[in-house]
C-alpha cells in the first residue's frame, strides 16, 4: 500500500510540472521534475520531459542524454521517440530523426504530431510524394491542424500540384487566420496559377498580421510587378529592404522594376547592393551586363551601351560562371538590344555563348530526340511555346494558326505559363489539342515539352520572356523555329528557322540572323479582322484640341529612336497648327519624361507641340486612330498589331522601312495590299508624305479608300495556314534526312 501511494504522488508531481510546463514556466517544471529524479533516478517521463525542456532552452546534447535515458528505461515510450527526433532534427541528423519518428508511428500509430514530425523531415529529404503522404496520416488523425494543412501544401507545390497546394494554404488559414506564413505561401502559389489579384491579397494578410514580415513584402512587390504597377511595386521592394537591409532578393527585385522605369543609375546601384549581400549569385552578375536603359538620349549613347555590353559580357564569359537555372537566376534577355536600331546578331551569338558557357543544362537534347529514330505518324506534333497567349500581340497573331492547322497533318500543342484567362486565351485553350502548363523553372519545363514528344516546336516570341528565351536553347523537336512575334535574332544555336516573309526582307540575310530564315509570301498569319467599334468618340473625350492637326505615333515608348527626333521636329516646324500625338507607358511616367527631356534638345523651338495621352480602353485606341490627322510609323521598328488595327479601321499610316525585318512590317502590309503611296524613300519623303496625309483631305480621302478596298488581303488568310503547313512538313522532312533547309528559302 506504501508503494501505490508513491507511485500516486509522483504521478501527481508530474502532473503539477507538465501544467508548468505547458504555461511557459520553465524552470518550476524543471525544479519538479529534478525532484522526482532525486527520489526515482530512473522514472521516464521526468527524464524525457527534462530532456523536452533542455532542448527548448537550446541544450541540445543534454536533450539527446535525458531522452535517450528515458528511451532505455522505458523503450516503447512513443512520445519520448518523437522528441528524440525533434532534437536530432534540429541539429541536421534527419536520417537518425527519421528513424526515431518511425518508431514512434510504429508503437503508436495514432499520434498526428508523429506523423505530421515525419512529414517534415521527409520533406527536408527531399521525398515529397512520402512527406504527403505522412501529412495526410497527420490529418486523418487531426484534420484541424492548421501547421499540418500549411505543410502538405508545402509539399504539393513543390510536386508541381499548385492547385492542390491552394486548397491546403486555405484550410490553414481558415483554421487559423492570423497564420502569416500560410497567407504568404498561399499568396505564392495563387501567383504560379495565375491569380494574382488573390496573391496580393493573400500578401496583404499576412503583413497584416506580422508587419515586419519581409518576405511578404518582397512576394507582394513581384505580384504588384507583375500587375504592371511598378511604382507600387518599388515602394513594397524598398520596405522588404528597411526591415531586411540585406536581402539581396529583394534588391534584386528592385533593379528590374527600376530599369523598367527608365532608372538604369539606380537599378545598378541595387543590383550591385544585391552582389554585395550574396556575391555567389553568377546570375546577377549577367543581369547587370544587360540593364540596358529604354530610353537613349543619342545615338552615341546608344553605341556606348553596346559596347558595354559586349565588353561585359567577354569578361564574364573569362570568370567560368556556375548558373543552375538562368530563367530564375538572370531572369532577363537582350530584350531592348533590339530597340537600337542595330545588327545584333554578333552580340545576341555571344550573349547565347556565355548562356550556355554557364549552365550546361540548357543545351539538354530530349531522349525522343536522340534516338532519331523516325516513326510513321499519322500527324506531326507541333508545339507552340509562349508565354504571352493572351490578350497580347503574340495570343492575336499565333490563336487563328493554333485552331486552323489541319488536325489530318497536325496534333497542336500550346505550352504556357498559367495566367489570368482572357477571351483570347480561352480561345487558344478550346483550339489546342492539348495544353500543357509550364512552371517557370528551366528543367521541369524541359521535361514536360519532352514527355510530349514533339515533332515541331514553334516559339512565336523569344526574347520578351526570360522562360521560352532559356527553354529555346534546349533541343526538344527536331524543327525548332521561331518568328518575328519578337522581331530580331535569337544567337541561339538549337533555333534551325526564323519564319519571316519576301516582303520583310532585304538582301545579305546571313548578316542579321543566326537562323536560316524561311521567306513566306504572306506578311501576316492568320489574323482575325478587329470587329467594329460600338463606342462612338470625339476628340474632345481623349482632351485633344480640335483645331490643330494631329499626327499620332500609337506606338509603345521604347522604340522611339533618337533618330526619330529629327523627323518629329521637322513636322512641326512645317505645320505650325501641328501637334505630335503619343501614348504615355503604364510604368510610372518615366519613359514619358526621358523623351521629354531629349525633344527638349531635339527640337527645343516646338516641343511643347507633343501632346502625351494616357493609356487607354482598347476601343477608345481603335477609334483614336480614325480621328487624327495621320499615323507616325517609326522608322526603326514599325508597328505591328498597331498597324493591321489602323489598316483594319481605314486609317493610313506614314512609314519607312529600314533595312531591319523590324523597320518594315508597315511597309510590307501595304505591299501586300497592293500599293506603296505612303511608303517614303528617305526622311525627306518621309516628312512631305505626313505633311500631305495630314493637310489634303482629298489625297487622304483616296489612301482610305485603298486601305478599305484592299484591307481584306491582310486579314484571315487561309494562304499563310497552307504556307506554313508546308513550312512544317518539308522543315521535318528534311530533319528526318539529317539535313537543314537552304539558308534563304
Amino acid at each position: 500500500m506504501q508503494e501505490e501511494k508513491q507511485t500516486l504522488t509522483t504521478q501527481q508531481a508530474i502532473d503539477v510540472a507538465i501544467e508548468h510546463h505547458q504555461a511557459g514556466r520553465l524552470s518550476q517544471a524543471e525544479n519538479i521534475y529534478q525532484h522526482i529524479l532525486a527520489g526515482k533516478p530512473n522514472q521516464p517521463i521526468a527524464l524525457h520531459l527534462l530532456g523536452v525542456i533542455a532542448h527548448q532552452t537550446g541544450k541540445n546534447d543534454l536533450a539527446l542524454d535525458m531522452i535517450s535515458k528515458a528511451l532505455t528505461v522505458d523503450p516503447d515510450y512513443a512520445e519520448a521517440h518523437n522528441n528524440l527526433g525533434k532534437v536530432l532534427e534540429d541539429i541536421g541528423n534527419l536520417s537518425n530523426a527519421l528513424d526515431r519518428y518511425e518508431i514512434a508511428a510504429a508503437i503508436e500509430p495514432n499520434l498526428a504530431g508523429v506523423h505530421f514530425n515525419q512529414g517534415n523531415v521527409l520533406q527536408k529529404l527531399g521525398r515529397l510524394s512520402d512527406a504527403a503522404l505522412a501529412y495526410r496520416k497527420a490529418l486523418h488523425l487531426n484534420h484541424n491542424s492548421a501547421e499540418t494543412h500549411y505543410g502538405l501544401g508545402n509539399v504539393l507545390k513543390k510536386l508541381g500540384r499548385t492547385d492542390q497546394a491552394v486548397e491546403s494554404y486555405n484550410s490553414a488559414v481558415k483554421i487559423q487566420p492570423n497564420y502569416p506564413e500560410a497567407h504568404n505561401n498561399l499568396g505564392t502559389a495563387l501567383q504560379e496559377v495565375g491569380r494574382h489579384i488573390e496573391a496580393m491579397a493573400s500578401y496583404k494578410k499576412a503583413i497584416h498580421h506580422k508587419p515586419d514580415y519581409a518576405t511578404a513584402y518582397n512576394n507582394l512587390g513581384t505580384a504588384l510587378h507583375n500587375d504592371r504597377k511598378f511604382d507600387a511595386a518599388a515602394r513594397r521592394y524598398q520596405r522588404a529592404i528597411v526591415l531586411k537591409p540585406d536581402y539581396a532578393d529583394a534588391r534584386n527585385n528592385l533593379s528590374t522594376v527600376l530599369q523598367l522605369q527608365g532608372k538604369i543609375e539606380e537599378a545598378v546601384q541595387q543590383i550591385d547592393l544585391a552582389l554585395f549581400h550574396n556575391p555567389s549569385n553568377s546570375g546577377w552578375h549577367i543581369k547587370k551586363a544587360l540593364l540596358l536603359p529604354p530610353v537613349y538620349d543619342s545615338e552615341e549613347s546608344i553605341d556606348a551601351v553596346r559596347n558595354n555590353v559586349a565588353q561585359s559580357i567577354a569578361a564574364l564569359r573569362k570568370q567560368r560562371l556556375s548558373i543552375a537555372d538562368p530563367v530564375s537566376e538572370v531572369a532577363t534577355t537582350g530584350f531592348h538590344l533590339a530597340y537600337h536600331g542595330k545588327n545584333n546578331r554578333h552580340l545576341m551569338k555571344e550573349i547565347a555563348k556565355l548562356h550556355i558557357s554557364t549552365c550546361p543544362q540548357l543545351t539538354y537534347e530530349s531522349k525522343h530526340f536522340r534516338s532519331r529514330k523516325s516513326k510513321k505518324k499519322k500527324a506531326l506534333r507541333v508545339g507552340f511555346v509562349s508565354s504571352f497567349f493572351r490578350d497580347h500581340t503574340i495570343g492575336k497573331f499565333t490563336r487563328g494558326t493554333i485552331k486552323l492547322l489541319t488536325r489530318e497533318q497536325f496534333e497542336v500543342f500550346v505550352f504556357r505559363l498559367p495566367r489570368r484567362s482572357d477571351a483570347i486565351s480561352r480561345f487558344i485553350d478550346d483550339a489546342a489539342d492539348n495544353v500543357v502548363l509550364l512552371t517557370g523553372k528551366l528543367k521541369e519545363d524541359q521535361a514536360r515539352i519532352e514527355n510530349a514528344e514533339m515533332d515541331i516546336l514553334f516559339y512565336p516570341d523569344i526574347g520578351m520572356s526570360p522562360l521560352t528565351y532559356f527553354l529555346a536553347f534546349s533541343r526538344l523537336a527536331p524543327v525548332q523555329v521561331t518568328t518575328w512575334g519578337h522581331p530580331d535574332t535569337t544567337g541561339i544555336p538549337n533555333i534551325d528557322y526564323f519564319l519571316s516573309s519576301k516582303d520583310l526582307e532585304v538582301d545579305g540575310l546571313s548578316e542579321h540572323y543566326s537562323e536560316r530564315v524561311i521567306k513566306l509570301d504572306s506578311t501576316t498569319p492568320y489574323y482575325f479582322r478587329p470587329k467594329p467599334q460600338k463606342e462612338k468618340f470625339t476628340l474632345n473625350d481623349y482632351d485633344l484640341p480640335t483645331e490643330n492637326r494631329l499626327y499620332l505615333c500609337p506606338q509603345t515608348l521604347v522604340k522611339f529612336h533618337p533618330s526619330f527626333d529629327n523627323l518629329l521636329g521637322e513636322i512641326l516646324q512645317r505645320d505650325p497648327c501641328g501637334r505630335i500625338v503619343l501614348i504615355d507607358d503604364d510604368k510610372g511616367g518615366y519613359l514619358k519624361q526621358g523623351l521629354q527631356e531629349r525633344f527638349s534638345l531635339s527640337f527645343p523651338e516646338t516641343q511643347q507641340n507633343v501632346i502625351f495621352l494616357s493609356r487607354m480602353s482598347h476601343s477608345k485606341f481603335l477609334h483614336l486612330l480614325t480621328l487624327v490627322s495621320a499615323l507616325l510609323d517609326i522608322p526603326t521598328f514599325s508597328g505591328g498589331t498597331s498597324s493591321l488595327e489602323a489598316f483594319a479601321m481605314g486609317a493610313p499610316i506614314v512609314t519607312w522601312p529600314q533595312k531591319f525585318l523590324r523597320s518594315r512590317f508597315t511597309a510590307a502590309l501595304y505591299k501586300q495590299m497592293g500599293f506603296n503611296d505612303l511608303i517614303a524613300r528617305d526622311s525627306d519623303s518621309y516628312v512631305d508624305l505626313s505633311l500631305r496625309l495630314a493637310q489634303n483631305e482629298n489625297f487622304k480621302s483616296q489612301i482610305c479608300d485603298k486601305i478599305r478596298i484592299n484591307s481584306y488581303k491582310l486579314f484571315e488568310r487561309h494562304e499563310s495556314i497552307k504556307e506554313l503547313e508546308t513550312v512544317f512538313i518539308d522543315t521535318y522532312k528534311t530533319s528526318q534526312e539529317g539535313h537543314t533547309l537552304p539558308y534563304e528559302i
